[in-house]
């Protein structure tokens, strides 16, 4: 054992370049790997933190422009929430692609989809079978959508706010 130790402090304590030994050039290297480390660990904690705000604000906005669901939720025999939030190209419909699914059979898989163009909100049917009524008036070409106007898709009927608009 003690020769062994000898040997190893032999190798890591001779001078190699000037007054540079192993051990010194070993655990320089190391100092620096781990710097290198830490950095790396820095860099993608502040990454997650720009993420996670820049996810915020964006939830934050959508969060203006949602669809309130104005019928009595117990009067049906499928699932469906209070509220939804929508955004540019959000869909409804019964199939599973949408970003809204409500399991109605009167709504088509797919059935209208919400545009946002220059800030404004429109409604367009995706020429579902038993059509899209706004104000009661069927959707027959992406139409306006204004703060408070009533969204009839099969029996369900919601009403659209953008608390951006007032």
């Amino acid at each position: 054992m003690q020769k062994a130790l000898e040997t190893l402090e032999k190798i890591f304590f001779s001078d190699l370049i000037g007054g540079l030994d192993l051990y010194t050039i070993v655990a320089s290297v190391l100092k620096f790997i781990f710097v290198i480390i830490v950095l790396y660990f820095v860099v993608t904690i502040v990454r997650m933190i720009y993420l996670d705000i820049r996810q915020t604000v964006r939830s934050t906005a959508a969060a203006n422009t949602y669809i309130k669901l104005i019928n009595r939720r117990d009067q049906f025999d499928f699932p469906v929430r209070e509220i939804y939030y929508v955004d540019d190209g959000t869909t409804i419909g019964r199939g599973k692609g949408n970003s809204i699914v409500v399991n109605d059979p009167r709504l088509s898989k797919q059935h209208a989809r919400f545009i946002l163009s220059e800030g404004r909100f429109y409604l367009e049917d995706l020429n579902s079978t038993n059509g899209t009524r706004l104000n009661e008036i069927p959707v027959d070409q992406p139409t306006e959508i204004r703060n408070r106007d009533i969204i009839s898709l099969g029996l369900l009927e919601f009403m659209f706010i953008n608390r951006g608009e007032q």
